[in-house]
């Protein structure tokens, strides 16, 4: 039976989605040529709108004390390559939960407009983060493919899965290289038998904070559960400055921007109020348009920021294949309705296996993370230093300012683990 491994990895950085020229595009998916808008505008608004729905779909429950970590317009993005070979109910399904518009061109051109200016943001220019990304298809040398994949997917790779040992090398050090050594070791042989297609998406992100924390005022502190009980001792860093903060009642948080060196690119970190310290409420409420309202809300002011150094490594397979059933992307997971036509006509194609790991390190330099998927402002009273005390469970964002996505999304209830 022919399976369809989709593999997702990532560290802090960029998409990078294989491109072809609108026109060979074209040529290769004709009917999509109907009503396409010639306008260079695009609306990148259901990034982040499926990007938090997935993200509230994962995070496990309180009562695991569990922390997780995700890149959803990671995830977005591989899931935007699979859309290219989809046909019928498939395509129909990936286009409503991506918040694609159903022309494939249309469709192409946003998923690459976006992943061309997130390249751009993480360029490394003028000293500033460094994003990387890599969309790669593997198909099988028994497959008879059609002409245009390759014209569509800039990176295709023939492989012989019959040699297990071999693929799994070859896409492991292509997604070593992608993440800068930071993920080894993806896949397993055995997680490619019988596999005859799989989808790599490979995301790096390293970037220094424009206001550095300094290692000596790094401290041993306690950090606590949602119920005020004690959970860990962490080395808790410490920083006062300047700082976009807000504390947003319809978010049940209060809301601080932490921005990186010459980049668009900032770690919003979401802090439940007090009175209701579970990260579960913030999550119900977190949307796109209440994240937005916020971050327009905000202003800058003397906040003293004690901040937790973490090191995270999530990886999600079962429950990624569940969670996007729950948004409702199934078919492409089950063996009879699967619809992967515009890649070959042939073979049957299904995603037997999704599988997406992310890795975030977070110290008094910056972020280096991986992985291989109405708001009330209070104005404060001049001279005021607002504490930002960081020693309970929260949410924190790696947010891209110019196209409005969130690059990694987390959830930390005890640092130490």
């Amino acid at each position: 039976m022919a399976q369809q491994i989709v593999t997702w990895r990532h560290l802090v950085a960029v998409v990078f989605f294989a491109s072809a020229a609108a026109g060979q595009f074209l040529s290769c998916f004709p009917d999509s040529a109907q009503d396409v808008s010639q306008s260079n505008s695009f609306d990148f608004t259901g990034v982040d709108e499926f990007g938090l729905k997935l993200f509230r779909e994962l995070v496990p429950p309180s009562s695991s004390g569990s922390n997780l970590l995700m890149s959803p317009y990671s995830i977005w993005s591989a899931l935007g390559l699979a859309l290219m070979g989809a046909q019928g109910n498939t395509k129909l399904q990936l286009e409503k939960v991506l918040k694609l518009p159903n022309n494939k061109l249309q469709a192409f051109r946003t998923k690459y407009a976006m992943d061309f200016m997130m390249r751009v943001s993480g360029s490394g220019a003028s000293g500033g983060p460094e994003l990387r990304a890599m969309d790669r298809a593997y198909f099988d040398n028994g497959l008879s493919l059609r002409p245009c994949v390759s014209n569509v997917i800039q990176s295709v790779e023939i492989v012989d899965f019959g040699d297990t040992a071999k693929a799994t090398a070859k896409i492991n050090d292509d997604v070593s290289q992608a993440t800068g050594g930071q993920i080894k070791d993806f896949l397993s042989p055995a997680a490619l038998v019988n596999a005859v297609f799989v989808l790599i998406n490979a995301i790096y992100f390293k970037g220094t904070w424009e206001t550095k924390f300094n290692a000596q005022d790094t401290t041993k502190q306690v950090f606590y559960n949602a119920l005020g009980e004690r959970a860990a001792t962490v080395d808790m860093m410490t920083l006062t400055g300047q700082f976009k903060i807000v504390n947003s009642p319809p978010l049940g948080a209060t809301m601080l921007e932490l921005p990186y060196d010459k980049s668009n690119i900032t770690m919003l970190v979401l802090l439940p109020d007090s009175k209701n310290p579970s990260v579960d409420g913030v999550l119900q409420n977190l949307t796109p348009y209440t994240l937005r309202e916020a971050m327009r809300a905000s202003q800058k002011l003397s906040v003293k920021i004690m901040l937790p150094k973490f090191d995270l490594t999530t990886e999600i397979q079962n429950e990624l294949v569940l969670a996007l059933g729950n948004l409702g992307i199934t078919d492409m997971f089950n063996p009879v309705r699967a619809n992967f036509s515009d890649f070959t006509s042939e073979t049957p194609l299904f995603a037997d296996t999704a599988v997406h790991q992310a890795k975030v390190a977070v110290d008094e330099e910056g972020t280096v993370a991986a992985a291989a998927t109405a708001i009330i402002g209070t104005r404060s009273r001049p001279g005021r230093v607002f504490d930002f005390i960081v020693n309970r469970p929260f949410i924190f964002l790696i947010y891209e300012h110019n196209v409005r996505a969130i690059i990694f999304a987390g959830v930390i209830r005890n640092p130490s683990k």
